[in-house]
């Protein structure tokens, strides 16, 4: 298996990354550490990167140049099982049960009414308002969502996918639809800790408030459990509005 790996890694391209040389304070390119592994000690003059095997329970699914691999999702959540248990190059792939969807965060029940019926619940307007009051902000731009996007961690959106949402979709949509195509690029990652993640990252970059503020509301919904299951239907309610896209590139 390593054998294997490394005659891959041979015929490839190694991706690179500089670190000044504390003994001579030159800059040197150094060589990442593959997936499954990390950085045990940084390229000197002469000595390539050493790099040591992830810990148990710990992965690293990309080349890096970090001296850590990633904590493995110790537990899926509610109505999902496992599908593919973390290694060192993956982490723990959760799915929903038999009877259910994922969409965004939630595992949702497939339910259809019937033609001419429907579910009539008084706080569910009230619910909806309060929803769309959260994941609302007209004014921002298409540098707040493409700062947004590079701020997540996994495969990120590409900013051609971006843009298109922009031209196609309201902008009272923009932050549910983009979260929501992230999540179908990154189904195994936790998005709760995604958006904790890109908020310190937009933070230390200085992003505008606006952005800063909207994620943090939704962060809040989507963290906190008891409150998500009043939220569901109104978020799930959103993502498949099909005023947004029109192709089947969006519609999953």
């Amino acid at each position: 298996m390593l054998f294997a790996m490394s005659f891959a890694w041979a015929y490839q391209e190694i991706p690179k990354y500089q670190h000044r040389d504390p003994l001579t304070s030159k800059v040197l390119l150094c060589e990442q550490c593959p997936p499954g592994t990390a950085v045990e000690r940084h390229c000197r003059m002469g000595e390539p990167t050493i790099c040591v095997h992830c810990p148990e329970k710990h992965f690293a699914e990309q080349w890096h140049w970090g001296d850590s691999c990633q904590h493995c999702t110790s537990v899926c959540k509610e109505r999902q099982i496992v599908r593919r248990e973390c290694n060192s190059t993956h982490d723990r792939l959760c799915e929903c049960i038999p009877g259910y969807h994922l969409v965004v965060e939630f595992c949702v029940h497939h339910t259809a009414c019937l033609p001419g019926s429907g579910v009539a619940v008084q706080d569910v307007k009230h619910c909806e308002r309060k929803v769309n009051r959260c994941a609302s902000v007209k004014n921002l731009t298409l540098e707040d969502l493409l700062l947004l996007m590079d701020s997540l961690p996994g495969e990120k959106v590409s900013d051609k996918d971006v843009r298109a949402l922009v031209h196609s979709c309201p902008s009272q949509r923009y932050i549910i639809q983009l979260l929501h195509l992230w999540k179908i690029q990154n189904g195994g990652q936790d998005l709760a800790k995604a958006l904790s993640r890109s908020l310190r990252k937009l933070r230390s970059k200085g992003a505008r408030r606006p952005l800063l503020k909207i994620l943090k509301r939704i962060s809040r919904i989507i963290s906190v459990s008891s409150i998500h299951r009043m939220y569901e239907k109104m978020i799930v309610n959103m993502i498949q509005d099909n005023t947004c896209f029109k192709t089947k590139l969006y519609n999953d």
